[in-house]
Formats: C-alpha cells, sequence, structure tokens
C-alpha cells in the first residue's frame, strides 16, 4: 500500500499554508497562459479559470474518488479532463469557445 497523506491536523501549524503558495503561483501562470492564447471560453476571467483550476487539480479530490471510492486512475483521468473541458470552455457545441 503506497504512503498514506499525512492529515493537515498533523502538520505544525502554517505549514499547509507554505505548501498551497507555489501550487497557487503556477495555476495562475497556468490560467494566464490559456487566457492569453485564446483556449478557454469567452468572457470567462483570470480569478474564475485560478478557482476552477485550484478546485479540479486539488489533490484530495483525486484521494477521495480513486483511493476512497474505488476508480481507477483511468477513470478518474477521464473524468477530470471531461469536467475541466467543460468548466472551462463551456458545453460541447458552445460556438462561443476558444477550446478546441
Amino acid at each position: 500500500m503506497g504512503r498514506r497523506r499525512r492529515d493537515p491536523a498533523e502538520l505544525p501549524r502554517g505549514a499547509e499554508i507554505v505548501a498551497v503558495g507555489p501550487v497557487l503561483d503556477g495555476i495562475a501562470r497556468l490560467g494566464r497562459q490559456l487566457l492569453e492564447t485564446g483556449q478557454l471560453r469567452e468572457g470567462i476571467e483570470l480569478a474564475e479559470v485560478r478557482a476552477l483550476l485550484w478546485h479540479y487539480l486539488a489533490v484530495d479530490g483525486s484521494e477521495r474518488l480513486v483511493l476512497r471510492r474505488g476508480w481507477s486512475p483511468e477513470r478518474y483521468t477521464g473524468w477530470l479532463a471531461g469536467a475541466l473541458t467543460r468548466a472551462l470552455c463551456g458545453p460541447p457545441g458552445d460556438l462561443t469557445r476558444g477550446c478546441g
């Protein structure tokens, strides 16, 4: 069995906040690049892109579905790709979307 992820309550106070900073910076850079290259639906703002990426790419989501609910990694990545595409690009067939 793999390593168990530490409960944030077991970490020294503030340790989880330090670890989050670089992740949020990377998400902001990714979101900005997606917007600047026209890959997202019209009208979506950077703040929303960052929030959606942060939400969907959180490690605890994969832990809940793969480790606790028994989803295969393939099922999870397929679901994640579809969910992110719909959230950032709009529904399939939406002509205002930038995703190709």
